[in-house]
């Protein structure tokens, strides 16, 4: 059977829904996890994983240190700044918020981007069905949350060196209460802080370019952060899209299972105001100048 590889893949991103549809249920093939690489239905992905020792963090919260082989690395980070693009130079959309003049990330010294499955490529998809499976079979408690596990929202967080992300739980209409969360990280290394309960002390684990966490079951309600990115320390080997517009150094790419069912009926364009909607957040909302006119240009209005 052929390989299946992201290497190959261009496409552009199609503009963005502002209504998510229905999706149907849908019966996956059945995914195994095999010593050396992963198979998924008859479409076998020889090297693409690297099965090293996982580690159990917590109950329920599994590292797989690094998994992605280095040309899966590269096959990420290039899906991500593709998907991730502004729709056309001078227009806000996916990472970017745009002025007038200049391009900016939409969060300051991150960026973040969230939309259905479907924009990516089907092997996207696959992939982060593997990536639970192969938790599974390390972590008893996670076996079945993973062969459940149908990703429908894939998200793609871009970080600078000065990037961070505040210590919060994932809402369950981000992701359902009973399916895992998977993330892997491409670039340079971060501290991911962790811990169960509010009042715990704080503990942390260095992520590094092929790693990937997998956190469900009583670790569903894993409370989180990104507490730092180290600068400089991404495989020399990585190649940044020279259109990005902060430059090289830190990616998460997060699959999700969660639908409109659960309440997730936006993308990150709507909620973070690149386009305009009721779903917009406040805070996001276009400043009016004494015209009434919205200041700055590239804002998208939703249909």
């Amino acid at each position: 059977h052929a390989p299946l590889s992201f290497a190959m893949l261009c496409f552009s991103r199609a503009a963005m829904p502002r209504r998510w549809e229905q999706r149907p249920e849908s019966h996956a093939a059945p995914v195994t996890a095999v010593t050396g690489h992963l198979e998924a239905g008859s479409v076998e992905i020889p090297r693409a994983l690297q099965m090293t020792k996982a580690r159990e963090l917590l109950p329920g919260f599994v590292l797989l240190p690094k998994v992605l082989s280095a040309e899966l690395q590269q096959n990420l980070l290039d899906t991500a700044c593709r998907v991730a693009a502004a729709p056309t130079p001078g227009q806000s959309g996916g990472w970017y918020r745009c002025s007038a003049s200049t391009a900016q990330l939409n969060d300051g010294n991150k960026a973040r981007f969230w939309d259905r499955i479907d924009k990516f490529p089907e092997e996207f998809r696959r992939l982060g069905e593997q990536l639970a499976v192969a938790a599974g079979e390390t972590c008893p408690i996670l076996k079945q949350p993973a062969m459940d596990f149908e990703p429908r929202v894939g998200a793609l967080n871009f970080y600078t060196g000065k990037g961070r992300m505040n210590w919060h739980k994932d809402d369950y209409n981000f992701a359902k209460k009973d399916r895992p969360i998977v993330m892997a990280s491409v670039g340079d290394t971060a501290e991911f802080g962790y811990k169960m309960q509010a009042h715990e002390p704080d503990a942390s684990v260095r992520l590094e370019s092929g790693d990937v966490i997998i956190f469900g079951g009583p670790a569903r309600d894993l409370i989180h952060a990104l507490l730092r990115v180290y600068p400089g320390t991404a495989p020399e080997a990585l190649r940044w899209d020279p259109h990005l517009k902060a430059g090289g150094h830190r990616v998460s790419i997060t699959w999700r299972d969660v639908g409109v069912e659960d309440g997730l009926t936006f993308n990150s364009d709507e909620r973070l105001g690149l386009t305009v909607t009721e779903n917009t957040l406040p805070r996001y909302l276009p400043r009016r100048s004494k015209g009434g006119k919205s200041r700055g240009k590239g804002y998208r209005r939703g249909a």
